[in-house]
């Protein structure tokens, strides 16, 4: 895994404020795809990607986006 699942991490996370981030995701209370895995969630739309404006995307040196459906980076 390349980015670290902590407290700080999971604070400078944009996925709660992302437009892909839907009502189901909310109550799973998931967050930081880029270091978890995908959505559990179904019928996901992308709507929009806030990963590269992510401090933790920048932190990490990241290229991806979509990490919610298209997998944590690798």
């Amino acid at each position: 895994m390349i980015v670290d699942v902590n407290e700080q991490n999971r604070e400078s996370c944009l996925c709660p404020g992302c437009p892909t981030f839907d009502e189901c995701m909310a109550m799973e209370e998931e967050s930081l795809f880029c270091g978890t895995s995908v959505t559990m969630c179904e019928d996901v739309s992308r709507e929009g990607c806030r990963c590269a404006a992510c401090d933790v995307h920048a932190a990490y040196g990241l290229s991806g986006d979509y990490y919610c459906l298209a997998g944590p980076a690798a």
